[in-house]
């Protein structure tokens, strides 16, 4: 196994960032997958919902964001996905509903099959479901932020949910 990360490890280094050896069985480097997406679907939840509170109360949500990548919470999933929620920017394609809700049913099944309960992933699973049930199963899962905004009551229409 070793021998063989090696000799792929060419491939690894032009697809991704960087390449981690967590074991020699498969299924160990698809649960650090799965845990990773379960973390940046939580993030995109969270984004959501301070910049809907941000913007209903008259927060300028770009400033507000601006304010939380530049002092705490500064990584790409906070910077990128925080921008297109704040931007009101929901696109189609990139990692749709349907694709984060696969992911995130087989964390919580992991977790489950563990004893692990993961309350915030239940949460965002539920979102999920929404988010298809109002129509979104084609927008990126930045759209969690569309579903806190309209939660709080702030009806907008942003310009490309629908492209």
């Amino acid at each position: 196994m070793p021998n063989d990360v090696e000799r792929c490890r060419p491939i690894f280094d032009a697809l991704g960032q960087q390449t981690f050896v967590v074991g020699s069985a498969p299924a160990t480097a698809n649960l650090v997958k799965l845990a990773g997406n379960a973390m940046s679907a939580t993030t995109l939840e969270v984004l959501g919902e301070v910049l809907a509170l941000a913007r209903k109360c008259g927060l300028d949500p770009q400033e507000f964001l601006a304010i939380l990548t530049g002092t705490m919470f500064g990584s790409r999933v906070h910077r990128i996905y925080g921008d297109k929620i704040a931007g009101q920017q929901y696109a189609a394609g990139g990692f749709i509903f349907p694709l984060a809700l696969k992911d995130i049913r087989l964390v919580l099944n992991e977790a489950e099959s563990a004893g692990v309960p993961m309350p915030s992933v239940s949460v965002v699973r539920d979102r999920l479901i929404t988010g298809i049930a109002r129509g979104y199963s084609e927008l990126d899962w930045s759209a969690l932020g569309l579903l806190a905004a309209e939660e709080a009551g702030l009806a907008f229409e942003p310009a490309d949910a629908h492209a």
